[in-house]
């Protein structure tokens, strides 16, 4: 598989072990969102957005600010849930963590010390507390496969856009940048897509050709008397 693109992931180190000129993925990176260029196509991808959580604020004056902003990486009709972990804390520094598995989502509350924290009251607080391990530990509903592979998508990411609530749906994102490699390393990320252009998409971009059925019986080594009871001398 080719990698058509203007800018380089994590999984292009695939290319190294080989590929099929044959197949090729087109990269270019598009932004869905409300006010954006591109607004329009939002809809389309609600059944994909209906799953994505909204994000939640915990505002501790003079200690630090955290945001947990839930996204999706749609992969090759595979879904994977994550949640990205922004802080500010009292002397401005930024902190990023990614995280996809709950056991991560309790060691980053733990070190952040969200449990205690307050978040618009106690009951909303455990209330979406619990919606994000849920959504981490269950996934996402399987049904977008064919949703994706009908749309020759192999990577969606639905997320939140900017510093606020609105939900946005990014094309061809880079996936280095959610450090999606510890989700699939290089070798796997580049293997999955291949196979998802090479044999999922391989009938509509490598249609049969059809061959009528006195050629087929030609190629056999059979002619038109093969099938038939030689005739009986009289």
């Amino acid at each position: 598989m080719r990698i058509l693109s203007k800018f380089r992931d994590y999984y292009d180190g695939g290319l190294s072990h080989g590929h099929d000129d044959s197949i090729s993925f087109f990269r270019e990176t598009a932004l869905f969102c409300d006010g954006a260029e591109g607004a329009d196509k939002l809809p389309e991808y609600a059944s994909f957005l209906a799953h994505l959580p909204a994000s939640w604020t915990v505002y501790r004056r003079g200690i630090e600010e955290v945001v947990l902003r839930p996204f999706i990486v749609a992969f090759c009709g595979k879904m994977y849930p994550g949640i990205e972990g922004w802080t500010r804390a009292a002397s401005g520094a930024y902190g990023t963590a990614f995280i996809y598995r709950p056991d991560e989502l309790s060691a980053f509350m733990k070190n952040h010390d969200l449990a205690g924290a307050q978040a618009d009251g106690d009951e909303k607080r455990s209330k979406t507390q619990g919606l994000f391990f849920a959504f981490l530990d269950k996934g996402v509903s399987s049904s977008l496969t064919d949703f994706f592979v009908g749309r020759r998508e192999a990577v969606v990411v639905a997320h939140h856009y900017g510093s606020g609530s609105a939900q946005a749906v990014t094309l061809n994102a880079q996936l280095k940048s959610f450090e999606f490699f510890r989700v699939l390393d290089p070798f796997q990320a580049f293997q999955e897509l291949s196979m998802f252009f090479g044999n999922i998409l391989a009938p509509e971009s490598r249609p049969m050709v059809s061959i009528e059925d006195k050629y087929r019986i030609a190629q056999a080594g059979f002619d038109k008397r093969s099938f038939r009871k030689a005739p009986s001398k009289r």
